[in-house]
């Protein structure tokens, strides 16, 4: 069994600076210069305790599996994410990419062992911040990274400030013991559009000799209401051939653990370009592009991609079209053609066995072609359990082709979720997953089981006896056998609301505050109380110690004065949470007299309601 560290670090916020304390492994902010992973000390401003407006930006990775594939997303050579998905298109919107910045790879590995893969360029917004509004970020520790043999000390510090509502200005500094680099930058908003443009000077001890230089970036993005055009170029950087990054200075000089040499690979011009448009009657295109070119031995990379979409009455359809530029001189071209059918209609009061059906064909410039077919659905009342089957015919450009069938399904339970693929096609290929994620909590009040955690922060509710009973937005979780439940995914810095659905409540538990609100920090663990009353509801029949109904009015009270009922008329009162082997009741306001309530009946609860009929009866 193999796993994989990430990161080990301790971290608590400092409220008065709006930021992050955090020591031990942790990532730069990459805003400015590339993100990267120290060990050490580092203090950042954190956005989220800032009012609404400013977030960290992660990019939504989107592809097509043609068969259960398993994805997984690398960052700076450590593997981020990786799940695995079944046939058709996907979506990642939680890969959690470490840092600001950094190139994503997506690799999409198929059940028969091939492997396509997909560079998304990764970086900030513009850095437009409100007027008044900084942010900084101060490191200091180890280089670390895998690739290198050996990892130098590094200090960095950035900072940004809104000087007005239309201009942010913005700098840093990087100082290593063979490499210092300096930027100065600005972020505009003009009638046109975001603009930022920086300057980065660099000086090197390589292991050569010394070097210097100079790189430049501008980004742009605006949206054109009238044509309702999302036109966006992410970044366009041109660096001379004696800037080295710090990274790549450091490859130099202390030599790379790769195979290649990876220093030989340095950006000389890096232009991505985005545009969407939004089209007649639901439909939509969009173009993306993007332009590598390196100094010294790569050759250029270049990808280009169009889409178009459109959804119709019953249906929706899509067409794209890419191609991409190897290395050797030739261009890869790839055409999809989809078509996504909805299953059953929205007024039916149980659902279709299958809720979705959904077909692809793709072909390639060398005539390899995949039709595929699959029906997804779900069921139970928040569709905890999902499921799919689907077939495909594939046919390569030697003339062979292959037939398969797939199949997947996925409980999501409130103390975890669970999942299972399954394929095989004509040449006996077979394979089989099983996954599975949850989490285990131990508190004050012993141990809890539920939903996967990561790293937002989440509460511990204590709802005593209120054990099956569910949350009303806490992901389906479910109250344990001693009480507890974990409500996952809370907002750090927010309001975010706790409430219980009283309908899953025990008869013998009345919940006296099913409603709270809190603000946690990020990172942390709220243990939240629940105000209940237990006991077996019953309706009392109360008289005097000469048998006489005791007066309408009259109040009844417990040990510690607090009110349980109100006898009316026939000496009728309600009560809940009340045990008469545990504890007995009290006349409110008669001190001298202080009549005591003893049980006289059988409390075994009777009828259609499960209320106990007690009679009762007040002695001095």
């Amino acid at each position: 069994m193999k796993t994989q560290s990430l990161l080990g670090y301790a971290q608590t916020d400092i409220t008065p600076l709006k930021s992050q304390l955090t020591i031990g492994d942790s990532n730069t902010r990459g805003e400015v210069f590339d993100s990267f992973t120290i060990r050490g000390i580092q203090l950042q401003s954190d956005e989220r305790m800032l009012p609404e407006g400013i977030r960290n930006y992660v990019p939504v990775l989107r592809g097509t599996a043609e068969t259960n594939a398993k994805v997984s997303v690398t960052q700076r050579g450590q593997i981020i994410y990786e799940t695995t998905v079944p046939p058709g298109p996907f979506e990642l919107t939680d890969i959690g990419a470490m840092g600001y910045g950094g190139d994503l790879l997506l690799t999409i590995t198929e059940a028969d062992g091939r492997q396509r893969t997909q560079n998304v360029p990764f970086s900030a917004p513009p850095m437009l911040l409100h007027e008044g509004v900084s942010n900084f970020g101060l490191s200091a520790g180890q280089l670390r990274d895998d690739v290198l043999r050996d990892n130098p000390t590094v200090l960095q510090g950035v900072y940004q400030y809104g000087l007005t509502s239309m201009y942010t200005l913005y700098g840093g500094m990087q100082a290593s013991e063979r490499y210092n680099a300096f930027v100065l930058g600005n972020s505009i908003n003009t009638p046109v559009g975001g603009i930022y443009f920086d300057g980065t000077y660099a000086r090197s001890e390589l292991r050569d000799g010394k070097s210097e230089g100079n790189s430049f970036r501008v980004g742009y993005s605006k949206y054109l209401e009238p044509t309702r055009t999302d036109f966006t170029l992410a970044a366009y950087r041109y660096s001379t051939k004696g800037y080295y990054t710090f990274r790549d200075a450091s490859i130099d000089r202390y030599g790379s653990r790769s195979s290649y040499k990876e220093v030989d690979y340095r950006a000389r011009e890096k232009l991505t370009l985005t545009m969407g448009q939004r089209l007649w009657n639901n439909s939509y295109i969009n173009a993306s592009g993007s332009i590598y070119s390196y100094w010294d031995e790569r050759s250029t990379a270049k990808q280009y991609t169009l889409s178009f979409n459109k959804t119709e009455r019953y249906f929706s359809w899509s067409l794209a079209a890419s191609r991409s530029y190897s290395g050797n001189g030739k261009n890869i071209n790839n055409y999809t053609f989809s078509v996504s059918v909805p299953l059953g209609r929205n007024n039916t009061v149980s659902k279709p066995a299958f809720s979705s059906l959904y077909s692809t064909y793709t072909r390639d410039s060398s005539n390899n072609a995949t039709l595929q077919m699959n029906a997804n659905g779900s069921q139970g009342d928040r569709n905890e359990f999902n499921y799919g089957i689907g077939t495909s015919y594939g046919r390569s450009s030697s003339g062979s082709h292959v037939e398969g069938v797939t199949g997947n399904a996925n409980y999501r339970s409130p103390y975890g979720q669970i999942g299972m693929t399954a394929s095989y096609n004509s040449e006996s290929t077979k394979q089989m997953s099983l996954s599975a994620n949850g989490s285990l909590v131990a508190h004050q009040g012993g141990a809890t089981l539920g939903p996967q955690l990561g790293d937002s922060p989440f509460a511990i509710i204590d709802v005593p006896g209120g054990e099956g009973a569910k949350l009303s937005n806490g992901y389906g979780s479910t109250i344990d056998s001693n009480g507890y439940v974990i409500m996952p995914s809370l907002t750090p810095y927010r309001e975010n609301t706790v409430s219980i659905d009283a309908k899953g409540l025990p008869d013998t538990v009345d919940v006296l505050e099913n409603e709270r609100v809190i603000v946690p920090r990020a990172g942390s663990v709220s243990l939240i109380h629940m105000k209940t009353l237990i006991g077996i509801p019953a309706i009392l029949t109360v008289r005097d110690s000469n048998g006489v109904f005791m007066p309408i009015g009259t109040e009844l009270v417990n040990k510690d004065g607090v009110s349980q009922t109100v006898i009316g008329q026939g000496g009728k009162g309600f009560i809940r949470g009340w045990d008469p082997d545990s504890g007995s009741l009290y006349v409110m306001g008669d001190e001298s007299v202080n009549c005591r309530i003893l049980s006289g009946s059988n409390v075994s609860a009777t009828g259609e309601n499960k209320m106990a009929q007690l009679e009762v009866t007040c002695t001095r």
